[in-house]
């Protein structure tokens, strides 16, 4: 949606296209560069060679001669293949399609010619026509845009432009400090932001200091659109007066000159832009380019302090004097309140914007005044900026300026920023509401801080957004209080509030099943967050332990493999140099873990025949990875035959390379089959004879009722639930398939009160007629009878808990929970693991029922060694 100029909103596709294309157009291509303005373009060429001629004749730090060879010449192998290895992955692909990952994954084959290509560029000091085009995507600033100037422009270009801006940036970085003013810190190695923030929070704090006796005056000055409308003309001369070298000049200039720009709407881009100013913002190069042109304004300011035109501010009598501090687009300038002063610094800034295209933004600048400053004095000052005095607090840098030094203010700052950035990592559980207050603390995914909430919103519960008579949502409450898209999650989540609920409303970490969180759970987070790969010791290693089929030896092949600690060719090279680290099965590629288990040509042909159906080319660069994303999405068998696959294929290399063997992809798939069947004799063999029970005897009440349930679940989310109602005989049998279940225990849960809800529900048996549930979890059977939720093993089970909680105390008689041997759920058992395959949903006789699972899984065993038969030698 965007808004036309009588102030409707429209959602008509070709109206807010042309808006976005007409609004762009005006910030990358003003009037002010076409000829009817020619006069408009003189003023700036004089300005420019004004500023630049007065500094000049100064002495100021440049970029040393003998540093220019360094930045110009052609990069080598490695230094191109590490700048691009340090690209982002999956950071947004440019106009050709492709991200980082695609060239890092395929470098063996790209790798040469991206090298001879990059080279080139450095050689002619032209980058191609191809690599100039962008894309420009827009980043919403509010929540509910309504203009094109309330979205921020990322441009996205091609890697490889990318990656030659990066190496420029790279090379030009160890300079930056020689040249860079100490009043600027951003983009500087060894400067930081919080330097700034302590400078400027220190200021006024004297400012209100009794024995400060300077009248004075602190402007944090808003630049409007820094990045977007810095002139080139500028920008050139910026450069040639800090020395960087010309080649390098040419080349930066160039590539903006002959840029075409596509703006992306709703998806879409039409045509292209040749713009005219500004900077890409998402360019590896961009932010060291603004602060060199950002360092003429410091320059400037620091030759009028020299020359005794300017004050500045002394905080101490033997202090230094400062004028300004810069952080990026950040401008802040200080100096004594006389009208003089300030008229001398307002000129500079004025001369300054004509030359760079770097406006101040009155409207959304702010003045600060020392105590000793008139009201008439400040009045004089805020009519030449054109800024408003602050009365209370103001943000800068992420924290909260105040004269009078309220700590108060960054402390809510923090709190308020902090539950946003654990917002999308902790939330409130709700029972019934009464302990979460709705406006400020997160209970639901896409929960945000609401600024604008009054006091009495703020403390409202979640349990007063439910109607009392009707027990379902206020829609009126939630429309006042939340956007379109939080109502509809808020709608359809289960988070809901039930006022008669037992338990207490608790504040859980999503990423644990318990919902407790665990610094090694925090630590693996953190990882996926950072696109790093797992390391091998935060792998959940219970995937591998827990497997019961598993023989001792394929465990420990397993741990020694993500441990990187298997002879393999690359591993050996670490220890001796002088070892080939190449694969010596097909002699392509070194041999790693990822190249020797299934990447090499005999490897891939091993998994093409299984029934797993890995897809070998899709699979990450990392082993950590690979087996965490496989196993994950396994269950017990087929998580066995996954590592006895792995298992075979590495003895029989090892049988090809020591014993120079042919490598025998018929008898790896052979020896897999039967090492399957084996294990599966093994543990027959040693479980405890006293416990094969086929069947346990329970008491039957005469009038009673018996249910016996059970539950399926893969790490995928699939799950089979099933339950077999007895009344004397079996009556009922029912089998339920879903793909939403996130643990086992959120899966046994559920399929107890799916069973108790069709038990009372469909089948209509009276609430005080006794009816037994036996299921084979001991954790959930003694939360019902303790009517306890508070230590529960999946966070995620709660409600479904609470519910069969509530069922069970609101009976006479009722339901009775009990806890049943799994070899007692053989019937529940089998069916749920056919529902979970996708065999069937099945509800009905049971007899008939049983014969089909029977039938339907001879067949799946059929299938799953058909293609091992067919595998080729």
């Amino acid at each position: 949606m965007v808004k036309k100029e009588d102030g409707q909103l429209t959602g008509d596709e070709k109206i807010i296209r042309e808006k976005f294309l007409l609004y762009f157009k005006d910030l990358y291509c003003p009037p002010s560069v076409h000829a009817c303005r020619t006069d408009d373009t003189n003023n700036i060429a004089q300005m420019c060679h004004n500023i630049f001629e007065d500094l000049n004749n100064t002495a100021w730090p440049k970029i040393p001669q003998s540093a220019h060879h360094k930045i110009v010449d052609a990069p080598d192998y490695h230094e191109i293949k590490k700048a691009l290895f340090d690209m982002g992955p999956d950071k947004s692909p440019g106009p050709d399609g492709s991200t980082a990952r695609f060239f890092q994954r395929y470098w063996h084959i790209v790798g040469p010619e991206i090298v001879q290509q990059i080279k080139l560029v450095f050689i002619r000091e032209e980058i191609p026509d191809d690599w100039l085009k962008c894309h420009v995507t827009l980043i919403p600033k509010t929540e509910e845009p309504q203009t094109p100037a309330e979205y921020r422009p990322i441009s996205v270009g091609n890697i490889l432009y990318r990656l030659v801006m990066k190496l420029i940036a790279r090379r030009l970085q160890p300079y930056l400090k020689q040249v860079i003013s100490c009043e600027q810190n951003a983009f500087v190695k060894g400067r930081c932001i919080s330097d700034n923030i302590l400078f400027v929070k220190e200021i006024l704090h004297s400012f209100s200091l009794p024995n400060f006796r300077q009248s004075a005056f602190l402007l944090k000055a808003d630049v409007n659109k820094a990045f977007d409308k810095l002139e080139w003309p500028f920008l050139q001369m910026a450069m040639q007066y800090l020395n960087m070298p010309q080649k390098i000049i040419a080349l930066i200039i160039s590539s903006y000159r002959r840029a075409r720009v596509t703006i992306n709407v709703n998806g879409k881009g039409d045509g292209f832009l040749k713009p005219t100013r500004g900077l890409r913002q998402g360019c590896p190069m961009s932010p060291y380019i603004f602060i060199i042109s950002m360092e003429v304004l410091s320059r400037m300011i620091n030759g009028a302090v020299n020359g005794g035109l300017l004050k500045g501010v002394k905080v101490a009598h033997t202090g230094p004097v400062v004028t300004h501090a810069i952080y990026a687009d950040d401008l802040i300038l200080m100096g004594d309140a006389s009208q003089v002063e300030v008229q001398v610094l307002y000129s500079l800034l004025q001369s300054f914007a004509i030359a760079s295209g770097l406006h101040i933004n009155p409207q959304k600048s702010r003045l600060w005044f020392s105590r000793r400053c008139s009201q008439q004095t400040a009045n004089s000052v805020q009519e030449i900026w054109g800024a408003e005095e602050v009365v209370g607090a103001e943000k800068y840098l992420g924290v909260m300026l105040n004269k009078k030094g309220d700590i108060r203010s960054n402390g809510r700052m923090l709190l308020d920023k902090l539950k946003a950035k654990l917002s999308g990592q902790v939330k409130w559980q709700i029972a019934n509401g009464e302990a979460v207050h709705a406006l400020s603390q997160p209970w639901f995914n896409s929960w945000s801080i609401n600024q604008n909430a009054n006091q009495s919103d703020r403390r409202l519960k979640v349990s007063e957004l439910i109607e009392e008579q009707t027990g379902q949502w206020d829609m009126q409450q939630l429309t006042r209080l939340f956007n379109q898209y939080q109502i509809q999650e808020i709608v359809a989540t289960d988070n809901k509030p039930n006022l008669q609920a037992r338990g207490r409303d608790r504040l859980i970490w999503q990423h644990t099943k318990t919902g407790k969180y665990t610094v090694k759970e925090g630590y693996k987070v953190l990882l996926e967050m950072q696109n790093e790969p797992v390391a091998a010791h935060v792998f959940d290693w219970q995937l591998i332990w827990r497997q019961k089929n598993l023989e001792p030896k394929v465990k420990i092949f397993l741990w020694r493999l993500m441990h990187k600690g298997l002879p393999m060719a690359t591993n050996l090279h670490r220890r001796m140099n002088n070892f080939n680290p190449m694969c010596q099965r097909c002699g392509l590629e070194n041999e790693f873990e990822m190249h020797c288990l299934f990447y090499c040509e005999t490897s891939r042909q091993v998994w093409f025949a299984s029934p797993l159906g890995i897809r070998v080319h899709a699979l990450p660069l990392d082993i950590v990875q690979t087996c965490t994303q496989v196993l994950d999405c396994l269950d017990e068998d087929g998580a066995k035959l996954f590592a006895n696959t792995m298992w075979e294929i590495w003895k029989e290399r090892n049988k090809a390379v020591i014993e120079h063997e042919i490598f025998k992809t018929r008898d790896v798939i052979q020896r897999v089959k039967v090492g399957m069947s084996m294990a599966d004799m093994s543990n027959c063999l040693q479980g405890d004879p006293s416990n094969t029970i086929v069947w346990q005897k329970y008491e039957y009440y005469p009038e009673g009722w018996q249910v016996l349930v059970d539950a399926s679940w893969e790490r995928s989310m699939k799950s089979g639930r099933a339950f077999v109602v007895y009344h004397r005989e079996i009556l009922h049998s029912v089998g339920l398939r879903a793909s939403d279940m996130h643990d086992p225990f959120h899966a046994e849960a559920s399929g107890l009160a799916e069973a108790m809800q069709y038990v009372y529900d469909k089948m209509q048996i009276p609430m005080d007629t006794m009816v037994q549930f036996f299921s084979d979890c001991s954790n959930l059977v003694l939360a019902i009878n303790q009517a306890d939720t508070a230590d529960l093993p999946s966070w995620r089970a709660v409600p479904v808990v609470n519910e069969i909680i509530w069922r069970v105390e609101n009976a006479s008689q009722g339901p009775k929970v009990q806890h049943a041997k799994r070899e007692a759920l053989q019937q529940p058992h089998g069916l749920a693991n056919a529902a979970r395959r996708g065999v069937m949903n099945y509800e009905g006789p049971p007899t008939l029922m049983m014969q089909q699972v029977g039938r339907l899984t001879e067949m799946i065993d059929d299938n799953f060694f058909q293609r091992v038969q067919e595998a080729p030698p």
